[in-house]
């Protein structure tokens, strides 16, 4: 029997330029992990012998790029890269 899984905790933490992610997905390979990014969504789909998780995780920040990626024991850390604003400078509050 597979089980559906889209309740896997993932904490997402924010920094400056970078916005980390750590999902915990036991049971599979690197090879059964498969995301994607659309700018504010970040999207999980993983498939193992006996169960498939699958999940949107909204960003903090629209992102435009996977910089890094690493399964090791049941949990994946992805890392982003933030996107831009259109004139290439960032706000800076006091």
């Amino acid at each position: 029997m597979v089980k559906n899984k889209s309740d896997f905790p993932v904490d997402v933490f924010e920094g400056e330029r970078k916005i980390r992610l750590i999902a915990e997905l036991p049971g599979l390979n690197e090879e059964d992990i498969k995301i994607d990014l659309n700018e504010n969504v970040l999207v999980v789909f993983a498939y193992g012998k006996d169960r498939t998780y699958y999940k949107n995780i909204e960003l903090p920040s629209p992102s435009e790029n996977i910089i890094g990626r690493l399964y090791n024991n049941g949990f994946l850390e992805i890392i982003l890269e933030k996107k831009e604003d259109n004139d290439g400078l960032r706000t800076i509050s006091n």
